[in-house]
């Protein structure tokens, strides 16, 4: 499959997202305990948190596409804040912008809060999502890359953002592993 339909399947996916009926009898909303068994991928196969990381990039595109464009890194960041929230996924704060690189929190975070510590950082999925959506809103490449995280011990999943120049993303596609979110 090429970058294409890639491309075309996230928007699809993010489209359908959006359009999604409500269930007849078990309505929308799932357990947050289902979410989590992406902890267990990112335990237990090694490749895993590249794969959810590269799979969340391609959704984040998609939704992206879906929103209203801005060049700012702090209103694209806004945006993702709203959705999440809106989808009662976390909630979420901005805790740092300063040019090219920022930094978001999430609390409540349904795929992550109450997990046990195992030592890891398993929200590649979120990390994923959020450089594909913000690429998307500010015309850029951008790397998110988990700090914190519940599975961690930590109070939170916090992420730096990182807008990256055309010479590093050229490096890092040639280069650099997807996973970034190595404890």
């Amino acid at each position: 499959m090429i970058n294409g339909e890639k491309r075309e399947i996230g928007k699809i996916l993010a489209e359908r997202i959006q359009q999604a009926p409500t269930r007849p009898t078990l309505g929308n909303w799932v357990d947050i305990r289902i979410l989590q068994n992406r902890a267990v991928l990112c335990a237990l196969s090694p490749g895993a948190t590249e794969l959810l990381y590269f799979a969340g990039q391609n959704i984040g595109e998609g939704y992206g596409r879906l929103l209203e464009k801005t060049n700012d890194l702090q209103k694209g960041l806004e945006a993702y804040a709203r959705e999440v929230e809106e989808k009662k996924f976390a909630k979420a704060e901005i805790t740092q912008v300063d040019g090219e690189r920022a930094v978001i929190q999430l609390t409540e975070n349904a795929a992550t809060y109450g997990l046990p510590n195992l030592n890891l950082k398993v929200c590649a999925f979120d990390a994923g999502v959020q450089a594909g959506m913000l690429a998307q809103l500010i015309g850029k490449r951008v790397v998110s890359t988990e700090v914190k995280c519940y599975a961690n011990g930590d109070s939170c999943c916090e992420f730096e953002i990182r807008v990256i120049s055309t010479a590093e993303a050229a490096f890092a596609e040639a280069f650099t592993p997807l996973d970034e979110t190595e404890p």
